[in-house]
């Protein structure tokens, strides 16, 4: 049915949030307190990014806990806003959604919840196995990104995270994506370990044409000469 219509982008951000600097945005902290999960019984914590500057697009979160279904929701509240953004805030608290999602667990000691995973900006994601520090990044999909072109970013419009129960090895999330292009279904199983394994399910619906597609591309930064 997605794939049938046009694709619709989210709504323009508010003012604060579409007015937000690089240096109004590397002063914005998640409060930790905040986390979902963060109750000491599950073995893995949900934090989001906030949205706005590189991330104009909201992305919507949900949480599945056998056959419900509930938002997760994040406010002004849950975050702490340093030096000048902090005069910036607006009355009204509520986020429109995020910018991405990070997922903690506490895979390095047992006494401390470490980054895992994060699915940030358009399709992507990255993770880490115990002990790790950050290479390459994952998409979702690459669309048209070479001969063809111009190229595509689908994004991922929304996220459902199973909700864990203590005693979990692996957290599942499920991802929609969208673009001018195509929808897309996604599962991704993760488990995590000194080396980390996600196990990734795909389903895409075409909206109209695409000449080339990467699955699952994967990008990196490096140091040249």
């Amino acid at each position: 049915a997605r794939a049938s219509a046009p694709d619709q982008p989210p709504e323009p951000l508010s003012p604060f949030l579409g007015a937000l600097t690089y240096d109004d945005y590397r002063n914005i902290y998640f409060r930790p307190a905040a986390a979902r999960w963060a109750d000491g019984q599950a073995p893995f914590q949900l934090q989001p990014f906030h949205p706005g500057w590189l991330f104009p697009e909201p992305v919507q979160l949900f949480e599945l806990t056998g056959n419900s279904v509930q938002p997760l929701t994040f406010s002004t509240d849950d975050f702490e806003y340093r030096t000048a953004v902090a005069d910036k805030l607006p009355d009204t608290p509520t986020l429109p959604g995020v910018a991405g999602l990070k997922i903690n667990t506490p895979f390095n000691t047992a006494d401390k919840f470490d980054e895992l995973i994060t699915f940030l900006g358009a399709s992507y994601f990255r993770a880490l196995g115990s002990g790790n520090s950050y290479g390459l990044s994952a998409r979702g999909l690459a669309v048209d990104t070479w001969q063809a072109g111009p190229e595509e970013f689908p994004r991922f419009s929304a996220f459902w995270v199973q909700r864990p129960q203590p005693g979990d090895a692996a957290i599942t999330v499920y991802a929609a994506m969208d673009s001018a292009s195509l929808t897309g279904a996604y599962r991704f199983v993760i488990t995590p370990g000194a080396d980390t394994v996600m196990d990734v399910e795909v389903q895409l619906y075409f909206r109209n044409g695409v000449d080339h597609l990467g699955v699952v591309p994967l990008t990196s930064m490096f140091y040249f000469a």
